[in-house]
């Protein structure tokens, strides 16, 4: 490897694989304004994902558990690169923090907007360890739910580094954070 060259995977911790069912964790994201600033209609439907799932922990990751979050998972350089990417793509900075969050923590991501009909538990089957479901509904939305450590998590975030490290505008960061 070049002096120039950057390992993007050794910034990331590489936690070993095990081969456990999805996390019974839900997590969705709000970034931009304050938890408390949740609009009504969302914390509506974040209390009817929680009455469905009540057995599954439920975190609503906001603004003020990012840095705590990197911080205590991954380091101060996968921090700044979150911060390169500019708040004016807050999908793109939610679509990164999402990956970091997945792969360390396993469990199920949803969209903000997101809903479900039926509970997880319906959904999803013992086996299942990694799982990318999109549907089209009232609120668009998608689900996407891994054990820890999958690996494809890790290798998304390692991508999205490398990403942004190679924007030609820093402060605009990444425009696609879609694998």
């Amino acid at each position: 490897m070049s002096k120039n060259t950057i390992d993007y995977e050794a910034l990331l911790p590489n936690i070993p694989y095990e081969d456990v069912p999805i996390p019974k964790r839900i997590h969705q994201i709000f970034l931009g304004k304050p938890a408390d600033q949740l609009p009504d209609a969302m914390k509506e439907n974040v209390q009817y994902i929680c009455r469905i799932n009540p057995d599954w922990e439920y975190h609503l990751w906001s603004e003020e558990d990012i840095d705590s979050f990197i911080l205590g998972h991954y380091n101060k350089e996968i921090l700044r690169y979150f911060r390169m990417i500019s708040p004016d793509y807050r999908a793109a900075q939610a679509d990164f923090l999402r990956y970091l969050i997945v792969y360390s923590l396993g469990g199920v991501y949803l969209d903000i907007k997101s809903s479900m009909e039926r509970p997880l538990d319906e959904l999803l089957l013992p086996s299942d360890r990694n799982i990318i479901y999109h549907w089209n509904n009232d609120v668009e939305g998608c689900y996407k739910g891994a054990s820890d450590t999958t690996l494809i998590y890790l290798e998304i975030a390692s991508l999205m580094v490398s990403s942004i490290r190679a924007s030609s505008s820093p402060a605009q960061g990444i425009l696609s954070s879609e694998p």
